[in-house]
């Protein structure tokens, strides 16, 4: 499935292969939940976060985010509750 915007192509994640992405020799942004497809693709990661400076270039593996990820909800959730 693709649609068409202001002369850029979309198209949904499931209709793209990672060996077509790799061979496309333009830019690609890819918006994804799927660790394995973006792992595969991507020479740099972005992440969206909140506030005036969400966007952000990751240093460094995807495993190294998901680690830092993990370890900062594991200590979210052992902070006692303010009610």
């Amino acid at each position: 499935v693709d649609a068409r915007h202001d002369g850029c192509k979309v198209f949904t994640a499931i209709s793209l292969s990672p060996y077509a992405v790799k061979r496309f020799e333009g830019g690609v942004v890819c918006v994804s939940h799927d660790q394995h497809f973006l792992t595969s693709v991507t020479e740099e990661l972005w992440v969206v976060g909140e506030g005036p400076s969400g966007l952000q270039r990751l240093d460094g593996a995807f495993r190294d985010y998901k680690k830092a990820m993990l370890k900062a909800l594991r200590a979210r959730a052992n902070q006692p509750s303010e009610s």
